[in-house]
């Protein structure tokens, strides 16, 4: 018996399936305008760069493109939160900060955080943050929106910029361009074969009287700003388009976390209990060394440079060796659920109060050698640097027992606020007043007219009221005296020749105070 056979038909009229073709993204009137400011801005900075030299240009900078952005989300229908107000209160005080502080690094520190709460500002106030409203993963949001998100979208720029309304003109705008280069070639050959008249010649010159160097530096600023407009443009897009939105989720660094947790407590109890030990016999051996600092009365042998500076330093690095192995166990340690288990948490308290220990020892150092010797930048740095890690020490101990606590959420606004206070603190400033005021009151021996000098226009008051001191009190014949006028001499000559866009609020009190002293360049 013969089998049925079975054909297979195919339709010939069906045709494969394509994926269709995305149509062209339309731009608003206002995303379009934006475009265009992201160029300027791109340029702008540049011509501001480095921003040290120039914090009146860099901060106009960043608070044109704040206004700028957040006028366009608002036009969008976005709508501002907790963390768009915290983000972008936070980057505009950092922006202001650049006119109040006199310190150049500081200076550039508040330009890129600025930047940075600028990111974090667009990423927020669109949605694409990857938990709702501030959280623990602030620090993975803001690595998201600074580095990720403006390269989905970076090539919209020049498509924006002639978009809606503007495309005809965009249209013309390239026409011109094409005949203005057909006719270089021709002009350049008859102003060169008209050159012969001298009079001719003259006016040319009077009437494009050109720097060569001048030129080519504004050409490399319109260059570099052309990318810088391109990624600030992506940035907005990205996010209002949610470009990103399946790159580096919550559930991705949910898995992250809990692949890294291999270690067992005990084998994280072995690897730092004996640190423990060791800090313990180092404590108790060195009790009345270390004991000196809080008391104020030196070791036998020892000077105040001396003891301050011995064993400072190492004290710093071992607190922060200390701030890795906690981070390290509280990271890599095999949990039961998401609560670090009874072990760690007292392993982290304890590696804490030994840590706070050796933070309060070196600042009794520190601020012993300050109260003999005076302030300089290296002492106020490290005496910051110390108390902000020991406020991050308690903020890791509370939160090991208070889960609920968003411990590296705390630990970040801690760390955002003292950079703040920071840097609208004038550092420069208090260092030259507090050192010239200990300096008359009879407190300190000496002053450093060559320390105070590299404070740059934040120590001119200072010096001026030491230069008046001098003067009122006849003392016009010492070697400081001279000193200290010619290096405000030399301050008021080069105040005078800075441009508008390095104006500051300390080199502007520099200005009054030298016109009172009645120094002149």
């Amino acid at each position: 018996m013969n089998e049925p056979i079975h054909e297979t038909i195919q339709n010939p009229t069906k045709e494969p399936t394509t994926s269709p073709i995305p149509a062209p993204r339309t731009y608003a009137a206002a995303e379009s305008v934006f475009a265009w400011v992201c160029l300027l801005v791109g340029y702008l900075l540049c011509r501001t760069v480095p921003v040290a030299l120039s914090p009146l240009g860099g901060c106009l900078c960043l608070l044109v493109l704040y206004v700028a952005t957040l006028t366009v989300l608002r036009v969008r229908g976005f709508a501002f939160s907790v963390s768009v107000w915290c983000a972008a209160g936070s980057g505009l005080l950092t922006a202001a900060a650049m006119l109040i502080s006199a310190d150049a690094f500081l200076r550039q520190l508040c330009f890129w955080y600025a930047l940075a709460a600028y990111a974090y500002t667009v990423h927020a106030m669109t949605g694409n943050t990857l938990r709702h409203g501030l959280s623990d993963l602030v620090l993975v949001d803001a690595f998201k929106a600074a580095v990720i998100q403006p390269f989905c979208a970076h090539g919209g720029l020049f498509a924006a910029m002639f978009a809606g309304k503007a495309k005809g003109s965009g249209k013309a705008i390239g026409k011109v361009l094409v005949g203005l280069l057909l006719a270089l070639i021709p002009t350049a050959a008859v102003l060169s074969l008209l050159s012969y008249d001298s009079g001719f010649s003259s006016l040319l010159s009077t009437l494009f009287d050109v720097n060569a160097p001048d030129v080519f530096s504004h050409l490399v600023s319109i260059a570099f700003g052309i990318p810088i407009g391109m990624y600030l443009f992506g940035m907005l897009i990205s996010n209002i388009d949610h470009e990103a939105g399946s790159i580096l989720t919550e559930e991705d660094c949910t898995k992250t976390a809990t692949a890294c947790r291999v270690i067992a407590p005990l084998t994280v109890a072995a690897a730092t209990v004996p640190m423990l030990f060791v800090y313990a016999i180092f404590f108790v051996s060195q009790w009345q060394y270390y004991v000196a600092g809080f008391t104020g009365v030196l070791p036998e042998g020892f000077q105040y440079a001396s003891f301050a500076r011995e064993g400072f330093f190492q004290l710093c690095t071992v607190a922060v060796i200390n701030l890795a192995m906690i981070l390290g166990a509280l990271w890599l340690t095999k949990r039961a659920d998401d609560k670090p288990g009874w072990l760690l948490r007292i392993l982290t308290a304890l590696y804490s109060v030994f840590t706070l220990v050796l933070i309060a020892t070196a600042m009794a150092k520190m601020l012993l050698y300050i109260d003999a010797y005076g302030l300089t930048q290296k002492r106020v740095y490290a005496t910051w640097f110390m108390v902000v890690l020991a406020v991050v020490f308690v903020i890791i101990a509370v939160g090991v027992f208070v889960p609920k606590m968003k411990t590296v959420l705390v630990c970040t606004a801690v760390c955002v606020v003292m950079f703040a206070g920071l840097a609208l603190s004038n550092v420069n400033g208090v260092i030259a007043d507090y050192n010239v005021a200990q300096y008359l009151n009879g407190e300190l021996k000496t002053v450093d007219v060559g320390a105070l000098e590299q404070l740059d226009e934040a120590a001119t008051p200072a010096l001026c009221r030491l230069y008046e001191s001098y003067v009122d009190s006849g003392k016009t014949t010492g070697t400081t005296y001279f000193r200290v006028k010619n290096v405000l001499r030399a301050q008021a000559t080069e105040l005078a020749e800075r441009g508008l866009w390095s104006f500051s609020i300390p080199q502007m009190r520099a200005v009054s105070a030298l016109k009172a002293a009645g120094i002149e360049g």
